[in-house]
């Protein structure tokens, strides 16, 4: 095995270490979702998601939508990363 594929494996299961990240990901994987709307369905502190999403982004997960969202103010929104 290279040392990049030993390197992407280990960010990927990193990124699926903790029960809080693998939720975030199954969230995603249902549709694209801002910061608040996670930090809402996770009930977490804002700190926490900040670092759960740093450690799943961007081996698994895309920002998406930079810029200011109408309805909630948020400056950016998630979703899972397309295979390929």
């Amino acid at each position: 095995m290279s040392d990049s594929e030993e390197e992407t494996y280990s960010t990927m299961f990193t990124s699926l270490k903790h029960p809080a990240r693998r939720k975030i990901l199954r969230m995603l994987g249902e549709k694209p979702k801002n910061f608040s709307l996670i930090l809402e369905e996770l009930e977490i502190s804002s700190s926490h998601l900040t670092y759960h999403l740093d450690k799943i982004y961007p081996g698994n997960i895309d920002r998406i939508g930079f810029g200011i969202w109408a309805d909630t103010g948020e400056f950016s929104a998630y979703k899972t990363m397309s295979p390929g």
